[in-house]
């Protein structure tokens, strides 16, 4: 079983700065998880290719993913 850390403002992490405001949950998965910070690397957005087709990952002002092609 892996902990996740949540932030109640934010949402599932697995890394952050401030460690006051998460708490470790438990989390059963046989997935890999990748943290967003991981993907953008302090981008608004990312470009993704994927078998040849190009996909934009990119923040919102309100702080949700969108994934287009």
């Amino acid at each position: 079983m892996a902990l996740l850390l949540h932030s109640p403002a934010n949402g599932p992490h697995t890394t952050g700065t401030d460690e006051s405001l998460r708490t470790a949950l438990p989390v059963s998965t046989s997935r890999p998880r990748v943290a967003s910070t991981d993907i953008l690397r302090g981008n608004a957005e990312v470009e993704i290719d994927h078998r040849g087709t190009l996909y934009r990952l990119r923040v919102t002002s309100l702080g949700k993913l969108i994934l287009t092609k």
